[in-house]
Protein backbone atom coordinates (compact mmCIF):
# COMPACT_ATOMS: atom_id res chain seq x y z
CA UNK A 1 0.00 0.00 0.00
CA UNK A 2 2.95 2.25 1.31
CA UNK A 3 4.62 1.86 -2.57
CA UNK A 4 1.18 2.65 -4.36
CA UNK A 5 0.80 5.78 -2.59
CA UNK A 6 4.27 6.65 -3.26
CA UNK A 7 4.18 5.91 -7.03
CA UNK A 8 0.59 7.57 -7.17
CA UNK A 9 2.40 10.45 -5.48
CA UNK A 10 5.28 10.91 -8.11
CA UNK A 11 2.44 10.26 -11.22
CA UNK A 12 0.38 13.35 -10.17
CA UNK A 13 3.56 15.90 -8.82
CA UNK A 14 4.93 18.07 -11.66
CA UNK A 15 8.74 18.60 -12.14
CA UNK A 16 8.53 22.14 -10.35
CA UNK A 17 6.50 21.10 -7.07
CA UNK A 18 9.08 18.21 -6.71
CA UNK A 19 11.67 20.08 -6.73
CA UNK A 20 10.29 22.67 -4.03
CA UNK A 21 11.94 23.19 -1.05
CA UNK A 22 10.47 22.23 2.19
CA UNK A 23 11.28 23.64 5.79
CA UNK A 24 9.97 20.89 7.91
CA UNK A 25 9.58 22.00 12.15
CA UNK A 26 8.78 19.43 14.92
CA UNK A 27 10.59 18.92 18.43
CA UNK A 28 10.36 15.33 18.28
CA UNK A 29 13.95 14.03 16.68
CA UNK A 30 12.45 10.57 16.08
CA UNK A 31 9.43 12.21 14.12
CA UNK A 32 11.38 15.38 12.46
CA UNK A 33 13.59 12.29 11.25
CA UNK A 34 10.48 10.06 9.75
CA UNK A 35 8.52 13.22 8.54
CA UNK A 36 11.67 14.31 6.67
CA UNK A 37 12.16 11.21 5.27
CA UNK A 38 8.62 11.17 4.33
CA UNK A 39 8.88 14.30 2.27
CA UNK A 40 12.24 13.75 0.67
CA UNK A 41 11.14 10.66 -0.55
CA UNK A 42 7.57 12.07 -2.09
CA UNK A 43 10.43 14.26 -4.51
CA UNK A 44 10.91 17.30 -2.24
CA UNK A 45 14.16 18.80 -0.75
CA UNK A 46 13.54 19.07 2.69
CA UNK A 47 15.34 20.93 5.44
CA UNK A 48 14.55 19.59 9.03
CA UNK A 49 14.77 22.20 11.88
CA UNK A 50 14.09 21.07 15.82
CA UNK A 51 12.31 24.07 17.00
CA UNK A 52 11.18 28.00 15.95
CA UNK A 53 13.96 29.69 16.26
CA UNK A 54 16.11 27.54 14.30
CA UNK A 55 13.12 27.43 11.62
CA UNK A 56 13.16 31.22 11.57
CA UNK A 57 17.26 31.16 11.33
CA UNK A 58 16.73 28.82 8.05
CA UNK A 59 13.88 31.16 6.83
CA UNK A 60 16.30 34.16 7.01
CA UNK A 61 19.16 32.31 5.04
CA UNK A 62 17.50 30.54 2.26
CA UNK A 63 13.77 30.97 0.74
CA UNK A 64 11.12 28.77 1.24
CA UNK A 65 8.21 26.93 -0.93
CA UNK A 66 6.56 25.90 2.22
CA UNK A 67 6.65 24.97 5.70
CA UNK A 68 5.57 22.60 7.29
CA UNK A 69 5.13 22.73 11.17
CA UNK A 70 4.22 20.97 14.08
CA UNK A 71 1.59 22.64 16.62
CA UNK A 72 2.71 21.60 20.42
CA UNK A 73 6.39 22.86 20.67
CA UNK A 74 8.08 24.21 23.94
CA UNK A 75 8.68 27.69 23.37
CA UNK A 76 8.22 28.95 20.08
CA UNK A 77 4.28 26.88 19.38
CA UNK A 78 3.60 26.26 15.48
CA UNK A 79 1.05 28.92 15.17
CA UNK A 80 3.31 31.54 17.32
CA UNK A 81 5.79 30.16 14.23
CA UNK A 82 3.25 30.49 12.25
CA UNK A 83 2.15 34.03 12.69
CA UNK A 84 6.26 35.52 12.44
CA UNK A 85 6.67 33.71 9.52
CA UNK A 86 3.62 35.43 7.66
CA UNK A 87 4.58 38.31 8.72
CA UNK A 88 8.30 38.36 7.05
CA UNK A 89 6.77 35.41 4.10
CA UNK A 90 3.48 36.93 3.31
CA UNK A 91 2.79 34.31 0.91
CA UNK A 92 4.51 31.34 1.99
CA UNK A 93 2.19 28.42 2.26
CA UNK A 94 1.96 27.10 5.66
CA UNK A 95 0.81 23.05 6.88
CA UNK A 96 0.37 22.24 10.46
CA UNK A 97 1.05 18.60 11.78
CA UNK A 98 -0.70 17.92 14.76
CA UNK A 99 -2.54 15.64 16.91
CA UNK A 100 -5.43 15.04 18.72
CA UNK A 101 -4.60 16.74 21.54
CA UNK A 102 -2.66 19.72 19.51
CA UNK A 103 -6.85 20.05 18.24
CA UNK A 104 -7.98 20.43 21.20
CA UNK A 105 -5.68 23.59 22.54
CA UNK A 106 -5.11 25.08 19.52
CA UNK A 107 -8.10 23.92 17.09
CA UNK A 108 -9.50 27.70 16.56
CA UNK A 109 -6.24 28.63 15.02
CA UNK A 110 -6.29 25.80 13.06
CA UNK A 111 -7.98 25.07 9.44
CA UNK A 112 -8.38 21.74 8.37
CA UNK A 113 -7.05 22.05 4.65
CA UNK A 114 -4.05 23.05 6.58
CA UNK A 115 -3.65 20.21 8.52
CA UNK A 116 -1.49 17.34 8.26
CA UNK A 117 -2.21 14.79 11.14
CA UNK A 118 -0.32 12.54 13.41
CA UNK A 119 0.18 9.66 12.86
CA UNK A 120 1.79 10.79 9.23
CA UNK A 121 -0.09 9.02 6.07
CA UNK A 122 2.23 9.08 3.31
CA UNK A 123 -1.06 9.98 0.46
CA UNK A 124 -2.27 12.40 3.18
CA UNK A 125 1.08 14.27 3.87
CA UNK A 126 1.33 13.82 -0.42
CA UNK A 127 -2.38 15.48 -0.72
CA UNK A 128 -1.61 17.98 1.96
CA UNK A 129 1.76 19.26 0.08
CA UNK A 130 0.36 19.49 -3.35
CA UNK A 131 -2.65 21.10 -2.41
CA UNK A 132 -0.76 23.72 -0.50
CA UNK A 133 1.79 24.32 -3.20
CA UNK A 134 -0.91 24.44 -5.68
CA UNK A 135 -2.63 26.74 -3.93
CA UNK A 136 0.23 28.81 -3.80
CA UNK A 137 0.99 29.05 -7.56
CA UNK A 138 -2.64 29.91 -8.32
CA UNK A 139 -2.38 32.85 -6.23
CA UNK A 140 0.70 33.59 -7.80
CA UNK A 141 -0.73 34.09 -11.00
CA UNK A 142 -3.49 35.59 -10.10
CA UNK A 143 -1.41 38.32 -8.70
CA UNK A 144 -0.11 38.66 -11.84
CA UNK A 145 -3.14 39.04 -14.09
CA UNK A 146 -2.71 43.02 -13.96
CA UNK A 147 -2.55 44.90 -17.42
CA UNK A 148 -0.41 47.44 -18.03
CA UNK A 149 -2.75 50.13 -17.06
CA UNK A 150 -2.70 48.61 -13.15
CA UNK A 151 -6.01 46.91 -13.45
CA UNK A 152 -6.87 43.27 -12.40
CA UNK A 153 -7.35 40.84 -15.10
CA UNK A 154 -11.19 40.62 -14.47
CA UNK A 155 -11.91 43.81 -14.79
CA UNK A 156 -13.63 45.46 -17.83
CA UNK A 157 -11.70 47.69 -19.71
CA UNK A 158 -12.22 51.82 -19.23
CA UNK A 159 -15.40 52.47 -20.78
CA UNK A 160 -16.80 48.53 -21.11
CA UNK A 161 -18.64 48.53 -18.00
Amino acid sequence: EIEADLARSHATADLAQRRARILLVDDDPDVLNVAAAIVAELGFEVSPAEDGEAALKLIGAQPFHLLITDVAMPGMNGVELARRVRAAAPTMPILFASGYTDLQTFGAELESENLIKKPFRIAEVAARIHGALDAAAAQQAASLLFDINGRSASEPPAGHA
